[in-house]
């Protein structure tokens, strides 16, 4: 890539591991004001599992492609904390949202959620052949499609209420888009099969 690109990726990496950071250092946050103070208005000091999922994956990839293990460690917190307090282990998926402390606030499954676990317990298996993101990452896909997935019209349910049925049958709206699964499979399949760790994308 340019010398462009990877400045500003460098830049936006950096961003995500010192800005949006939580104070306690194990989360992100995700919504701010001009002097980068949380917008607690926006968020209720509620943590999104997705997009601490996604935060994860991305500083790994950012790393990776910039050849640097400086954003490895928040990388590692992230992905840790959605494992400990995500995780719900009964339903086999990402719950949305958590305290900064770990307590369960919206116990909902969503689509886009175990889309970007998928992309990043595929990365963390390739990159480090542990059991442990394997085993999560076999329970997420198996969730997916066999509650998730729609047989009798195909795509995907939205939102998984408490007893892992679907809260609404539609499947398009403003927030439901087709990429995130689509790249989540691609995700999986390349991290299970390419062996190149500087292949990422």
């Amino acid at each position: 890539g340019s010398a462009f690109a990877r400045e500003h990726l460098r830049e936006l990496a950096q961003i995500v591991a010192t800005r949006t950071l939580h104070p306690n250092g194990r989360c992100a946050r995700e919504w701010f004001l001009n002097d980068w103070s949380e917008n607690v208005d926006a968020t209720g000091g509620h943590i999104s599992i997705g997009h601490n999922l996604e935060a994860a994956w991305f500083l790994r990839v950012a790393g990776l492609q910039l050849g640097t293990d400086a954003f490895a460690p928040v990388a590692d917190a992230l992905l840790t904390f959605c494992l400990q307090h995500g995780w719900d282990g009964s339903r086999q998926g990402f719950i949305q949202t958590v305290t900064p402390e770990g307590s369960a606030v919206n116990h909902h499954l969503i689509y886009w959620t175990q889309g970007e676990a998928m992309g990043a317990l595929s990365l963390w298996w390739r990159l480090t052949q542990k059991e442990c993101y394997r085993q999560r990452l076999a329970q997420v896909c198996h969730t997916v499609l066999s509650r998730f997935h729609d047989p009798d019209y195909g795509d995907y349910f939205e939102t998984l209420d408490d007893s892992c049925q679907p809260t609404h049958t539609y499947k398009g709206s403003a927030w439901k888009a087709a990429y995130h699964l689509t790249q989540a499979w691609w995700h999986v399949v390349r991290n299970l099969h390419e062996t190149d760790a500087a292949c990422v994308l």
